[in-house]
């Protein structure tokens, strides 16, 4: 047997692991199981509740493609998108959306919305408070080159859709 022909496999497929293939000669493209980040600029007014004057704006700064998160590996063919976010109350009250697993969902390749599985963002915003940070963490397919941040209307149905490059 010759050792250029030999590759290194890495996870199981039985227990859902990512499978890395590592050969023995040649190439080994290290950079395609890389965490990266995708810059962003986007900012989301969200009015609470959907009828009022009250208005909290979200500004997307990155999202974070990753294999694990929180000490936790994603499964063979997904990836954790966290959606890191700095929050603006211009109001002269304090405005409480609640978390962001209330109202933050994802979406991908055109299907329905997908609720977080981890949220920092506080439950409200004091008045005037500015660049409040925190991150909203999804689970999707790897690979994905554009994803979809729905807001959804608060008691009541429907959101509003904003779609990013990534």
């Amino acid at each position: 047997m010759r050792l250029d022909t030999l590759k290194l496999q890495l996870g199981s497929k039985t227990i859902g692991e990512y499978l890395v293939t590592i050969p023995f000669s040649g190439a080994f493209h290290a950079d395609s199981y890389r965490d990266r980040t995708s810059p962003q600029s986007l900012d989301i007014n969200y009015y609470f509740p959907h009828n009022a004057p009250l208005v909290l704006t979200y500004h997307l700064s990155s999202v974070d493609i990753r294999y694990s998160y929180r000490g936790s590996q994603v499964k063979a063919g997904q990836q954790y998108y966290v959606l890191n976010f700095s929050v603006s109350n211009p109001n002269g009250v304090k405005v409480s959306p609640g978390y962001g697993y209330d109202y933050v969902r994802f979406i991908y390749n055109g299907g329905s919305p997908h609720p977080p599985i981890d949220n920092t963002l506080p439950y409200g915003f004091n008045a005037g408070v500015k660049g409040v940070n925190g991150r909203v963490a999804f689970v999707g397919p790897a690979g994905l080159r554009s994803i979809t941040i729905d807001f959804l209307v608060q008691y009541g149905s429907g959101g509003s859709e904003y779609t990013v490059s990534i």
